[in-house]
């Protein structure tokens, strides 16, 4: 962040023990310490803050600036934004002084031990130009090449055996599909073959009905049978993680 003029006309005592004043979803401290007090900042609070030079946005906005990793460093390579959306939505402030962006909220409290405990924030800078400190990494899942090279044949295989059982089980051909969602792969298919494949997925089907007894039906299992041989399969990701990545400079 930038060094800002404390407001003094608006500062209050009694939360932080300390004089500090509101700006939208900040909170200025006397000292020249900031920290944001939002670990989801709406659309409205969303955009650059003059004051600060922070930019607040989000994986799922159109204007969020684009990511690079710090080998990056002539900017060539940016983070495809899919890659960052997997999993849901990531909520980022961009400090335009170190043009760096953290992730804000979506953690756990365990860095508060390594600052003021009465600083509950989603985000914290100790003074301008330092680096600001996120509570959680900013996740950034890329395709496993890998995975789906090894799998991916064994899984075409497994869904021409199950689109089989529905062609040679004449009573499950019929049924009206009311639902499809996508397979996703576990890992450990990985190690095993086209019939253990096959047989997971039976067992899988096996489970649910089971454990929603109350509310499944034989159109369940034909359903799913369904989902699996004719919808694409999710394959994993390698969900890497970041204390923080870079932007290009404004």
């Amino acid at each position: 962040m930038k060094k800002f003029d404390f407001a003094h006309s608006q500062k209050s005592w009694d939360r932080y023990s300390c004089f500090y004043a509101r700006t939208g979803p900040f909170v200025e401290f006397e000292t020249g310490e900031l920290m944001l007090d939002d670990s989801r900042p709406s659309p409205g609070d969303r955009g650059l803050w003059e004051k600060y030079n922070i930019f607040l946005t989000a994986t799922i906005d159109k204007n969020c600036p684009a990511l690079y990793h710090e080998f990056d460093k002539d900017f060539e390579r940016p983070i495809p934004q899919a890659w960052l959306k997997q999993g849901g939505c990531q909520y980022l402030a961009v400090d335009y002084e170190r043009n760096i962006a953290v992730r804000v909220g979506g953690g756990l409290r365990s860095k508060q031990d390594e600052i003021a405990p009465r600083f509950l924030s989603s985000c914290y800078w100790p003074k301008e130009k330092v680096m600001p400190m996120g509570w959680s990494s900013i996740n950034v899942a890329a395709p496993n090449g890998h995975f789906r090279k090894i799998v991916g044949p064994k899984i075409r295989e497994a869904q021409a055996a199950v689109a089989a059982i529905v062609r040679i089980d004449g009573s499950l051909e019929h049924q009206a599909y009311h639902w499809e969602v996508p397979w996703e792969a576990p890992t450990d298919w990985v190690n095993k073959s086209v019939v253990e494949i096959v047989a997971d997925v039976e067992e899988v089907i096996a489970y649910d009905i089971a454990k929603h007894q109350a509310h499944a039906t034989y159109d369940t299992r034909v359903q799913q049978l369904h989902n699996f041989a004719h919808l694409s399969v999710k394959y994993p990701r390698d969900v890497l993680k970041f204390d923080h990545l870079f932007v290009k400079p404004r």
